[in-house]
Order: C-alpha cells, then sequence, then structure tokens
C-alpha cells in the first residue's frame, strides 16, 4: 500500500510540474497557489493524471484557451496550484478526472473509463458520484441528442451519477433542432415537447443535461477583458444609464422588415432575441446591435438592463451583464443559468417568463420605481468577481470549490452576505471573497 501511494503521489507530481507550474509560467493570467487559511476540515480533492491522450490538441493553448469552450483547460490550472489538492486518494473528498471531453482529437469514453477503474478501486467504490468532469459541449451531458460521435453517445452512460461542471442548465433532454418552417410543414416540429415524445416513441430515452445538486452551472472564461468592465476600468463608472435594456447578438434582420417570413433560424434561440427585436427594434428606451461595434461597451455600461436570452446551448450574457454591472433579465424558460441553483440570483437579476416578454419595459420600469434596480445594482458590485475566473480579480474557482464543500458537508446550500461580501461554505467560517483568494 505505501508502494502504491508513492507511485501516486508521483503521478500527482507528474501533473503539477506538467499543467500547473508549467501553464502557470506559459500564462500570467494565472497567479501563484491560494493562500492557506485555516478552516475546518478543508476540501481535498485528488487529480486523476489519465494518459495524456485525452489532453491532445496541439491548438489548446493557443485559441481554445480562452474561448467559450475553455473551461476544460482553465479549470485544472487554478485546482492545480491550489492548496484543495491531495496527493492521497483515500483522503480525497472528490476526485477530478483530468481529462478534455470536448477539446481532445481522443474522445472514447469507454477508454477514459476504463483507466479510471484500473487506476485503483475509487471509481467503482461509489459509482463514479465523487468524480467530477468538466463538460463544454453546447447541450452539455445531452449532446448526444444532436451529435453523432461516439463519445457523446455514452454522456448518459458514464457521467449520470458524476459531477458535471457545465454551462447548459437545462434538467430536461434535448430532441434534435429542426428548421421551424411553418409555411412548409406541420409545426409540432417547432415544438421541443411534441418532438421529444415523437423521439420517445422511437426508442430514444432523453438524458438530463443537467441534474441539479449533483452537476454545476459555473460561467464561462470568456468575456473576462479588463478594459470592458466598469469595476476594473473607471472610464465607465461615470457612464450616464439612459437606456433601459440592450441586447447584442446574431438576428436575421429580414424578419424585421419582411412580416411574411416564417422564423426559419429562431429554433437555435428558442425566438426570444426575435420576438424580442420585432418588438422593441423601434422602441426609444431600448437599443439593438445585430454586431459588434467600435463603442459597444460604452452603449452597454448605459444601460441599467442587459437582456440575455439562451441560443441552441448556452451563452455568455447573463456573465457579461453581471461583471458589468447590468442587471441580465433572464429570458431562458427551463434553462438554468451560471450559477443559479447556488446563489440568490433574485438579488440581483431578473428572470422573465417568455410569455411576459411583451411586458418588458413595464416590469422593468417598476423595478426601477420601487428602488429594486439600485439595490440590484450594489449587489453586482459584490457578486461580480464569482462570475470571472481570472486572476487577480477571479473568484468563480472559489465559487466552484464553495459550492462542492457545502455539499460534502451535509448537502448544504452556500451563504453570501453582500453587504460583507463574504461566503460561507460548509460548516467553515465565512470568508471574504474580495480579499486574498482564502481557502474556503
Amino acid at each position: 500500500m505505501h508502494l502504491r501511494r508513492n507511485i501516486f503521489a508521483c503521478a500527482w507530481l507528474s501533473t503539477l510540474n506538467i499543467l500547473g507550474l508549467h501553464a502557470a509560467h506559459e500564462h500570467g493570467h494565472v497567479a501563484k497557489a491560494l493562500q492557506v487559511s485555516s478552516t475546518l476540515n478543508p476540501l481535498k480533492i485528488y487529480v486523476h493524471n489519465v494518459s495524456s491522450r485525452f489532453r491532445d490538441n496541439k491548438e489548446a493553448w493557443t485559441w481554445i484557451h480562452t474561448s467559450l469552450y475553455g473551461l476544460e483547460l482553465t479549470f485544472p490550472e487554478y485546482l492545480l496550484q491550489s492548496p484543495y489538492i491531495t496527493s492521497n486518494p483515500e483522503e480525497a473528498d472528490y476526485f477530478y478526472v483530468h481529462a478534455w471531453i470536448y477539446n481532445s482529437q481522443f474522445r472514447d469514453m469507454d477508454a477514459l473509463i476504463m483507466e479510471l477503474k484500473q487506476a485503483g478501486p475509487w471509481w467503482d467504490r461509489k459509482g463514479g458520484k465523487d468524480h467530477i468532469f468538466v463538460l463544454v459541449h453546447d447541450l452539455g451531458l445531452c449532446d448526444n441528442a444532436v451529435g453523432s460521435q461516439p463519445a457523446q453517445a455514452q454522456f448518459g452512460k458514464y457521467l449520470s451519477q458524476s459531477i458535471v461542471l457545465e454551462h447548459w442548465g437545462k434538467p430536461t433532454g434535448v430532441a434534435p433542432n429542426n428548421p421551424c418552417m411553418i409555411f412548409d410543414r406541420w409545426p409540432t416540429e417547432c415544438d421541443q415537447v411534441f418532438q421529444m415524445l415523437a423521439y420517445e416513441e422511437k426508442g430514444y430515452r432523453p438524458v438530463p443535461c443537467y441534474t441539479p445538486g449533483k452537476d454545476i452551472v459555473v460561467p464561462t472564461v470568456t468575456s473576462e477583458a479588463p478594459k470592458t468592465t466598469r469595476y476594473l476600468n473607471s472610464d465607465y463608472k461615470n457612464v450616464t444609464q439612459n437606456t433601459l435594456v440592450i441586447f447584442g447578438g446574431g438576428i436575421n434582420q429580414t424578419h424585421l422588415t419582411d412580416s411574411s417570413r416564417p422564423e426559419s433560424d429562431a429554433g437555435y434561440s428558442f425566438g426570444v432575441r426575435q420576438t424580442f427585436a420585432r418588438m422593441y427594434h423601434n422602441h426609444p428606451e431600448i437599443k439593438i446591435f445585430y454586431k459588434m461595434v467600435d463603442d459597444y461597451w460604452i452603449h452597454f455600461h448605459g444601460s441599467v438592463f442587459c437582456l440575455a436570452p439562451a441560443g441552441w446551448g448556452w451563452g455568455a450574457r447573463v456573465k457579461s451583464a453581471v461583471t458589468r454591472g447590468c442587471i441580465p433579465v433572464i429570458v431562458q424558460d427551463g434553462i438554468k443559468v451560471d450559477w443559479e441553483d447556488e446563489l440568490p440570483m433574485h438579488e440581483f437579476a431578473i428572470r422573465l417568463p417568455f410569455m411576459y416578454l411583451h411586458r418588458l419595459p413595464e416590469i422593468l420600469h417598476k423595478y426601477k420605481r420601487i428602488g429594486r434596480a439600485v439595490q440590484m445594482q450594489a449587489n453586482l458590485a459584490c457578486v461580480w468577481q464569482l462570475f470571472w475566473w481570472t486572476r487577480p480579480h477571479g473568484r468563480a474557482f472559489e465559487m466552484t470549490m464553495c459550492v462542492l464543500k457545502a455539499r460534502r458537508d451535509g448537502g448544504q446550500k452556500v451563504q453570501i452576505d453582500f453587504k460583507s461580501c463574504t461566503l460561507k461554505c460548509g460548516n467553515s467560517a465565512a470568508v471574504d471573497f474580495r480579499a486574498a483568494m482564502n481557502l474556503v
């Protein structure tokens, strides 16, 4: 047993040298290891350093690292330099599987799980329930519904019990998206419920894209340029907020002028942005941008609220709004967003059912009139760092550890105090997450 532990320790140190210290040297946005503070029964995570073929992508450290799909590269950087790491799997609370399931050229889930089983008894001991995976696919665990790659078809088979860090918080499965050509075919194909029923009749059993209490919906690693946020760029602090709500993103503009054209490209976004644009493109208090413009962030900071609709898969609009001090208006029926099950979102965001979109200005003006908007903006000034990964300001990694620790300590919920900007993670004392990066 002593020899076996030495082998595991060597593997862990190899991982730290290869991807931890080396990555810290190459990527300046990663600060030195987190400071250790006194805490009761600290969280301990063992890293399964699986074969390098599961991290095989020569372009990973170029564009992927900071792209929408970069979490499975960024997360292990922070983890491997943190005080949560243990080289002894017998004392670990969780096991992180260091594999790039999306960005690697080799995606054989059968081979990955077999390697975990051969490493020791830890996978089989709890059926993988204490193992952590990062999954950045557009539809998370149920991406096999629209994909054909063997690895995607195995997500439900192997990861249905494991902890998945992902961006897509849809608790139900999804059916393949078909063009919604309402003049050419009967439009039940536009309805996700009818689509799911039709596929179940064919023997398809939907896999939940996200399971609350098991998985964690975390922010993306993109949209973190310091110059684009009022919290790090003083040029935006005094921008007058004359706009009620703003949205920037892809919309087919022909829908605004041709009322006979069906919303053939609206399926991926559930029609939210198209409906919003059709209703409000001439509204004097609402700004809509169909592409990026040079002064976009000035307009963005000049708005009190920011629309955060879904795309086909997840997006970064909630994170973009929160980290710029703009109150996100989430219009994503049936889809949970970043930290929604972990933080009291109603304190700094608004969730609006699609059926109330026609009352959007009326509802937002009420939030302003009764003083809720001002309080929400004050709370955003505290909470924004929990949606930001990049050092030295980011605390999204600490928030992830906080959720894991609270769950370990009897399934508790994370507690946040907006006045003191502190987090209470399980049985430990509250920590100020704005200060040095304390052990939660």
